[in-house]
């Protein structure tokens, strides 16, 4: 169970992170641009935290699926190891992909444009 805890909760975490820093950089955009009309009420701030939640765990949830603990022959002397199983290395590279895409290029260039573009 840590074994696939642990991977799963490192993914959560990160893409969670990604998406509040990305947030940030949208609200800080719309502030400079309405700085009198800007007005978030905690039902928005709530829905927002909600779904940033919902799809950091939907994202990291395949980890729950393709991680194993492996446990080596006694005779090996070795401890348990925590493996990625994936049923095709294609399938792995294609959500390795979609999650570098949407969890580092998508908000890297949405936050770098917004901050340029609060800078200027």
């Amino acid at each position: 169970l840590m074994c696939k805890m642990t991977s799963t909760v490192q993914g959560i975490a990160v893409c969670c992170s990604v998406f509040t820093l990305t947030t940030v950089a949208i609200l800080r955009y719309r502030w400079r641009e309405n700085q009198l009309q800007m007005e978030i009420s905690g039902s928005t701030v709530l829905v927002v935290s909600i779904a940033m939640w919902v799809v950091a765990i939907l994202f990291s949830s395949p980890e729950l699926v393709v991680r194993r603990t492996i446990l080596p022959a006694p005779e090996m002397g070795g401890k348990p190891a925590c493996i990625d199983v994936w049923p095709s290395s294609q399938l792995k590279m294609v959500y390795k992909g979609f999650l570098f895409a949407l969890c580092f290029l998508g908000p890297f260039f949405v936050i770098g444009y917004l901050w340029v573009t609060v800078g200027i």
